[in-house]
């Protein structure tokens, strides 16, 4: 339950006397929209993940049911409910090689992997997929430690009313070592392009060299042809290191390179920075839409995590209260566009959030947590920052897992900038106070 307070005058008479008005907080917030480097995850919306698994020695299946907005509470929304998102079949098996006894695994149908899982924002660094296809993985122990490689291949059934149902095309691969809890690192590259005319020239036989209806950004055709789209691809090249250091704390770094090129063209498979395939990165980040853009370019991002608490400080074993536990994390995104002479945007974009919070453990079941988030959307345009200091109170049990019931506010302050909007529609500017009640379960 998420309810925005702004005190406003009535939206068809904004001079008059003001009121309190009270929203569906996401409505009116700039960091509720999930596909969005705004994105904080402090308005995170209603969601429920549910895996049946039928699991003997070396062979499992599993069917995953997901889905959003809960019905009961509002409208009927087709596209909430995905029933069944997910299933697939995995394979494994212990082999002898020499003196090696890797684990080897083979994973067909539609899954996910998730890579550089930003928990404090919900993203990846590196990118979660959304495919059908399979996955060849082996685990190779080595001493105290474990090397871990993956190859894949996948696609996305991309499709609209407009045009008709094809494939996006997905190669991934990852390079792993890890030793006990103390260090994990990684390696990833991710690539995704298209050979499929069906996502841009409609359904039916159309000659290769057909341009699509759809114009480019600048109205000439072109933008969104066949041709220009068997040129599109995204690559990603990623690398993250976890350090868990007795006293010292939980330390992970990420880092990715992404190159985009005509990034319109491929839609969904590969989600990643807060951006749903090429087509949010071309959105998000590289100008699409606007003159002189054809959604390419080039993004650098770089994530951190700091977390400790009183009691890991002391090396006393976790699960002792009281505790008191903090965390410091930030999320840079340096963008590059490739632009045509007379573009209306600027060649490039520096973004950068960062945050801290500070949990009071008082008792197993009741914890006192303050969080501080600044998120800045143009490092180069002064006024478009805002800030939100959240405290909440968290009732938690251990019933059954992590179970835990919070009560939260958000105090919003925005620069000049962030507060622009059509002049028609003053009662749509952002909330300044958000009042949220979330429970959370998993197990």
């Amino acid at each position: 339950m998420m309810l925005g307070l702004s005190n406003r005058a009535d939206p068809v008479s904004s001079t008059g006397t003001k009121h309190w008005q009270i929203t569906h907080a996401p409505n009116r917030l700039l960091d509720a929209d999930y596909n969005s480097f705004a994105y904080t995850r402090l308005s995170e919306g209603d969601w429920a993940e549910l895996y049946v698994t039928a699991k003997r020695p070396h062979v499992a299946a599993t069917v995953g049911l997901m889905g959003r907005w809960y019905t009961w509470a509002g409208y009927e929304d087709g596209n909430a409910g995905w029933l069944p998102a997910q299933a697939w079949v995995e394979l494994d098996s212990d082999v002898d090689v020499g003196a090696l006894q890797p684990n080897v695994k083979l994973q067909v149908g539609v899954f996910w992997q998730r890579w550089g899982m930003f928990e404090k924002y919900d993203t990846y660094m590196f990118g979660r997929f959304h495919q059908a296809g399979g996955a060849l993985e082996a685990r190779l122990p080595l001493g105290g430690f474990e090397l871990r490689l993956q190859e894949g291949f996948g696609t996305n059934r991309n499709g609209a009313p407009s045009a008709g149902t094809g494939l996006t095309l997905l190669h991934y691969t990852h390079v792993g070592l890890r030793h006990g809890k103390l260090f994990d690192a990684g390696l990833y590259h991710n690539t995704s392009w298209t050979r499929d005319p069906s996502l841009f020239v409609g359904s039916g036989a159309v000659p290769e060299e057909e341009t699509s209806v759809p114009p480019g950004p600048d109205g000439e055709p072109g933008g969104g042809s066949y041709a220009a789209a068997r040129e599109a691809r995204v690559d990603v090249y990623g690398a993250d290191l976890h350090l868990r250091v007795p006293h010292a704390g939980h330390s992970w770094l990420a880092a990715s390179r992404i190159h985009v090129e005509n990034g319109w063209a491929l839609p969904g498979i590969v989600e990643v920075l807060h951006s749903p395939g090429g087509s949010g990165l071309a959105d998000n980040y590289l100008a699409y839409g606007s003159v002189g853009s054809s959604g390419s370019g080039s993004l650098f991002s770089l994530g951190l995590l700091y977390e400790n608490s009183l009691q890991g400080l002391a090396g006393f074993p976790e699960g002792r209260w009281p505790d008191l536990a903090f965390s410091l994390f930030g999320m840079l995104v340096n963008t590059r566009r490739e632009l045509e002479p007379g573009a209306e945007a600027s060649a490039a974009l520096d973004q950068l959030k960062w945050g801290s919070d500070l949990t009071l453990k008082l008792l197993p079941w009741l914890a006192f947590m303050l969080r501080y988030d600044n998120v800045d959307l143009d490092a180069d345009a002064p006024g478009q920052a805002f800030r939100v200091v959240t405290p909440r109170i968290t009732f938690t049990s251990h019933v059954l897992a992590t179970e835990s019931i919070w009560l939260q506010y958000s105090r919003y302050f925005y620069d000049d900038l962030t507060l622009e909007t059509d002049a028609t529609q003053p009662y749509a500017r952002p909330d300044q106070h958000v009042i949220k009640l979330q429970a959370n379960l998993s197990f």
